[in-house]
């Protein structure tokens, strides 16, 4: 998958040197960056051994706000 990322990048810097618009060609340059930064992550994130599970739901009672749960006394 990181490897698509570079291809994507390599083609937004051939274009962005075929263009004459130099705001085209920063936003091309940008983005060739933008890809580049997600093949870096897409290595991080290979080279990591943590695997996130979504956690079980917890079937508890809703608690009531602290002022709903205080019982109001007889004043004397």
């Amino acid at each position: 998958m990181s490897n698509a990322y570079r291809e994507r990048a390599a083609e937004c810097f051939r274009l962005a040197r075929r263009v004459s618009d130099p705001r085209q060609r920063a936003l091309l340059q940008e983005m060739a960056r933008a890809w580049l930064r997600l093949h870096d992550q897409a290595e991080k994130n290979a080279r990591a051994d943590v695997t996130y599970e979504t956690p079980p739901p917890q079937h508890s009672t809703p608690q009531l706000p602290q002022q709903q749960q205080q019982r109001l006394e007889p004043e004397e």
